[in-house]
């Protein structure tokens, strides 16, 4: 018998029956020894994040010794990411180099305590895997993936695993973005907007500040300038799921209007696409709050 993954795990089947499956076309043969479901390659052609894992998988499958690290760990535990490497990212302990059109095999220490299984895949740990991100990336990317992280690890554990990579390239600005990390932010898109307005020097807002409307009621702000009584506000795409959402939202903004608060809104292709322009119109805001 053989054990054939598919969408679901693991199923049994003997030669026979991976050849008829094959034949049928519910099996596609990535490369030798390596078989997946075709409803997982259909869903993958959408699903970017899917698309790399079925690469990481694959190519741990021809490299052992390997374990997922840096944007592929990072898509292994469900991380955002600002975006998803066209290859997978893996890394053994010792031996050669390896790059080519499908993999590149970098080489770097992996102690035993910096490697754990996630979804059947060897990945490294959660720590390990965002000083990673930290010292590969833009600051944007890093900090994106570290406020993440922060939420279920205290700046303590990151710190120590900073010590542990202390003598590795770009520690110091895996360093930076970890002290400026912060678990307050909820959302990849509130990520990215504190990391666009430090890198372009705005002042720093209050995150997740209460703030009190004209009738009495306290809501909450994504980011608050509280001397300019300006609110800042990172729409996604899900905020507004229904109309009675969109009504609820327009009557918060009327009663801290009528508060004296302005507002400023962005969305994420504004602040990932027109970074210079949504910054630039905090700053115009910030420089006349009655505007």
């Amino acid at each position: 018998m053989m054990r054939v993954a598919d969408a679901a795990g693991y199923v049994q089947t003997s030669p026979a029956g991976v050849r008829r499956l094959l034949r049928d076309g519910l099996l596609v043969r990535l490369q030798r020894g390596v078989l997946v479901g075709r409803c997982v390659l259909d869903r993958s052609v959408s699903d970017a994040r899917l698309a790399h894992e079925v690469a990481v998988r694959t190519q741990l499958l021809s490299f052992p010794d390997c374990v997922a690290t840096h944007e592929s760990a990072a898509v292994m535990f469900e991380l955002p990411l600002l975006t998803v490497p066209a290859l997978p990212r893996i890394t053994r302990p010792r031996g050669a180099w390896r790059g080519g059109d499908a993999v590149r095999v970098r080489i770097a220490p992996l102690p035993s305590d910096h490697v754990v299984e996630r979804r059947g895949v060897r990945v490294t740990s959660l720590p390990r895997t965002a000083v990673d991100v930290a010292r590969s990336s833009s600051f944007q990317e890093a900090v994106v993936v570290l406020d993440a992280v922060r939420r279920s690890c205290s700046a303590n554990v990151l710190a120590a695993m900073l010590d542990q990579c202390a003598h590795w390239a770009d520690v110091g600005k895996a360093r930076r973005a970890v002290m400026f990390a912060d678990p307050r932010s909820e959302s990849a898109l509130e990520s990215l907007s504190r990391a666009a307005m430090h890198e372009h020097q705005l002042p720093p807002p209050q995150l997740q500040a209460a703030v009190r409307g004209r009738s009495g009621r306290w809501f909450r702000a994504d980011f608050l300038w509280k001397e300019r009584r300006l609110i800042g506000e990172a729409d996604g795409a899900a905020k507004y799921v229904d109309r009675s959402a969109l009504l609820a939202e327009k009557s918060r903004e009327d009663d801290l209007r009528d508060a004296g608060y302005s507002f400023v809104r962005w969305t994420y292709g504004e602040m990932f696409g027109q970074t210079s322009h949504v910054i630039e119109r905090i700053r115009r805001r910030l420089g006349d709050p009655s505007r």
